[in-house]
């Protein structure tokens, strides 16, 4: 099963970039989506069991402290970059 990675910044040339640099360190057998804000992230994480959340630590939607403490709380084994 491929390692499924969550890449969350309001900026879409950061999301790209961050696409392109996980694809070139852990190679194309992964599942990468998106999210532009925060609470895209926790919608996107009850709808899907992710491993690797990489995210920006200001976007709009809510405080990133409140975020990660949602996300661990949804997905306890999430690992937070």
């Amino acid at each position: 099963m491929p390692l499924s990675i969550l890449i969350a910044d309001d900026h879409f040339p950061v999301r790209y970039g961050l696409e392109i640099l996980t694809r070139e360190v852990l190679g194309n057998n992964i599942q990468i989506d998106f999210a532009n804000d925060f609470l895209g992230v926790i919608n996107k994480i009850k709808e899907k069991k992710y491993d690797v959340l990489i995210s920006d630590i200001i976007m709009p939607g809510m405080d990133c402290m409140a975020m990660m403490e949602q996300a661990l709380e949804i997905l306890p084994k999430l690992k937070i970059l």
